[in-house]
Order: structure tokens, then C-alpha cells, then sequence
């Protein structure tokens, strides 16, 4: 997970809303997470915080935690927050961030439901829940959360993007393309629109527009590996197999051990007729995964349009 990853789920802003004077916040609002801990905890070790300052300062600590990927500290954390002030939405919210970005959907969606009961008017916990659902392959429950974060927040771009792939993946390619346009209208310069379009042509066999697409997902996130790699496998399905190897190479130069990229980096090498570093390509893929030559499409295929692991 990286910190842009984070941030789509788990805003600054966000955090710091009615907290900008706990212990802590200045320096989270500054990104300075080591500061913020440092501070925070400070505070907390004096005791002399009422429950609620309590459980603001553990909010902000563990929202330093979670942005420097410490996911178990950041959780505690939370988890005393709510402890110590169970009325807060908030630190509900962050626990669903955490089982999200640790693929703990389940957990996420418990989460998830008691901030929403607390505070029903935030369009992030509807997005977030929909993520939740979709990973839990509950698609009409996810779509139903999409809805409601769209109908509060008309821009939620995290919303129409998870909208798209649910509707894809069950077979509504149109809903899924109608959607994948409407998120390109409002948010033109964000990468993610492009990415979700990318799988619908993929997933609807029009393999040139989706290059197109994912050309444009790499142009707006340049050394993202999983659009440099789904790019790739683009060009492997188009038979331009040169191109294909060559993007293979790049993005395993930013995941080296990915045997989606060795695998088709493989497939690619041995169609040129490099037999023999395309095969060791695939046996060292192999290893990683022994199933992957029966699910090479279906893993690289369920990768696009998804939330974009940025760097």
C-alpha cells in the first residue's frame, strides 16, 4: 500500500476535522507522521486529558501510524479511540480504512456499519462500505452503498469508480461504460477515470480502446506498475509482442517478484522466439504462484479497473 493509496480512503483533512487542536494534528496536517507520533503520544503519557482529548489524540496517532503504513499500531489506536468516546464516527471510519488496505473486507464492513449508524451524512463511509462489499463479491450491496455516496457526493470519484467495476464484473457492460464516462466528465484529469474505462473495453473484448486508456492511466500516474503491466498485457493479446516485453520490463523493474509480470513477460519472450529467458520468465513465475499459467487472464483482468496502487 502507499501513502496516495491511503489518501483515497482516509483524507487528512478529514481526520483533522474538529481535531486542529489535539496534541499532534499540526504535524499530521504537515505530513510530518513521525512528529505527530511524537507529540501525540507525548500527551497521552501525561494523563491529563479528558476521555474525549483521549480518544482525538489516539485518532491522530494512529492516523500517523496508518499514513506510515504501521497498520497494527494505527489500529490499536483507533480501537482505544472508540474505547475511550464510542460516539466517534471517525475513528469507526479509520478501523474500515485499515481492514481495507490489509484486505480484511469482512471486518471493514462491521466497521463501516457503526460509523454509518453514528453518522449517516458522510458520502466516504458509503464509498468505503461499497469497496468493502465488492471485495466481499456482495456487488448488488456495493453498488446499493455507491449509489447513496454518489446521490450525497455527485463527484465521489472512489464511488463511480467501484460502480463501474461492480456493474462490469457482473456482465453490465453498458451500465458499466455509462458510468466509466460520466466519471471521465467530472474528473478528466484523474487517472482512476481512464482506469476504470480500461477495464470495461477490456473485460467488452475492444482491446485497442482500452490500450488507449491505459495509455492514458500511465501518462497521468508515469512508473505506475499495475497500469505499465496491464498495458503490457494489452499489447500480448494484440500480438505485438516487442512492445509487450518492453512493458513487461518496466513495470518489473518497480515489482520484480510479480508473477503476473514474469508471466507475461514470459509468454511475450517466447513468442519472439526467446525460448529460453521467456521460459525461465514463466518457471521463475511459476514459483512464485504454481497456478498462475491457469489464471494468468483472469488475475491480470480483475486487476484493471480497480483502485490504483499509487507510488
Amino acid at each position: 500500500m502507499t501513502f496516495l493509496r491511503i489518501v483515497a480512503l482516509l483524507s487528512i483533512a478529514f481526520v483533522l476535522s474538529g481535531c486542529t487542536t489535539t496534541p499532534g494534528a499540526l504535524e499530521l496536517q504537515a505530513q510530518n507522521f513521525d512528529g505527530a507520533i511524537q507529540e501525540s503520544s507525548a500527551a497521552l503519557e501525561k494523563g491529563n486529558l479528558f476521555n474525549k482529548e483521549r480518544a482525538a489524540t489516539h485518532v491522530i496517532r494512529g492516523a500517523a501510524y496508518l499514513f506510515k503504513q504501521q497498520y497494527e499500531l494505527a489500529l490499536m489506536d483507533f480501537n482505544r479511540s472508540v474505547e475511550l468516546d464510542p460516539s466517534s464516527d471517525m475513528a469507526y471510519s479509520n478501523i474500515g480504512a485499515i481492514y481495507l488496505l490489509t484486505n480484511r473486507p469482512k471486518e471493514a464492513i462491521g466497521a463501516l456499519d457503526r460509523a454509518i449508524a453514528i453518522n449517516s451524512r458522510n458520502p466516504n463511509y458509503y464509498s468505503n462500505r461499497g469497496t468493502a462489499h465488492r471485495r466481499d463479491g456482495q456487488y448488488d450491496r456495493a453498488i446499493s452503498d455507491f449509489n447513496e455516496a454518489i446521490r450525497r457526493d455527485p463527484k465521489n470519484v472512489p464511488a463511480y469508480q467501484g460502480r463501474v467495476l461492480s456493474h462490469s464484473i457482473q456482465g453490465r457492460g453498458e451500465q458499466a461504460l455509462s458510468d466509466a464516462e460520466t466519471l471521465i466528465r467530472i474528473a478528466p484529469e484523474d487517472a482512476r477515470s481512464y482506469w476504470s474505462r480500461c477495464g470495461v473495453f477490456l473485460r467488452l473484448g475492444k482491446l485497442q480502446e482500452a490500450l488507449t486508456d491505459c495509455e492514458k492511466t500511465a501518462l497521468l500516474q508515469p512508473g505506475n506498475p499495475n497500469a505499465i503491466r496491464d498495458r503490457a498485457y494489452i499489447l500480448l493479446k494484440l500480438q505485438r509482442y516487442d512492445e509487450a516485453a518492453t512493458s513487461y520490463d518496466t513495470s518489473l523493474r518497480f515489482e520484480p517478484m510479480s508473477p503476473n509480470g514474469l508471466f507475461g513477460r514470459g509468454s511475450a519472450r517466447i513468442a519472439l522466439g526467446n525460448v529460453t529467458a521467456g521460459t525461465a520468465d514463466i518457471e521463475a513465475a511459476k514459483a512464485r504462484d504454481s497456478a498462475i499459467a491457469e489464471h494468468f487472464d483472469d488475475l491480470t483482468r480483475a486487476s484493471l479497473g480497480t483502485e490504483l496502487s499509487l507510488r
